[in-house]
């Protein structure tokens, strides 16, 4: 039976969109279908690299879905308004991936 697998939230992760690839290579007994749910950009330093992987050829006889996450949809306003841009260029890094400490000490 061909899986269905789906890949979201990379945020500039190159090395989670790789790391996804082969976790699923490993799994798949046959072709299936690959899902990417979107915000493939922002916060992480590899952005570029992401949507240059995700518009690469895909594997033979699988499906590739490529949607765009509210991430991208802010990019493309922002590209479109750059004199505007600053409120997006001037937001402190994030990563879901990592945890921040609270004033308190406790995670």
């Amino acid at each position: 039976m061909a899986f269905t697998y789906a890949i979201a939230d990379l945020h500039g992760r190159f090395d989670l969109l790789k790391l996804a690839y082969v976790e699923i290579q490993y799994h798949a007994k046959e072709p299936g279908t690959v899902v990417h749910l979107g915000d493939y950009v922002d916060r992480g330093p590899e952005s570029r690299q992401v949507i240059e992987g995700l518009k690469k050829p895909f594997w033979k006889g699988w499906k590739r879905i490529v949607l765009k996450g509210n991430h991208e949809d802010i990019m493309w306003q922002t590209c479109r308004q750059l004199p505007h841009a600053g409120w997006w260029m001037a937001a402190p890094p994030h990563s879901s991936h990592m945890v921040r400490k609270r004033g308190n000490g406790r995670t």
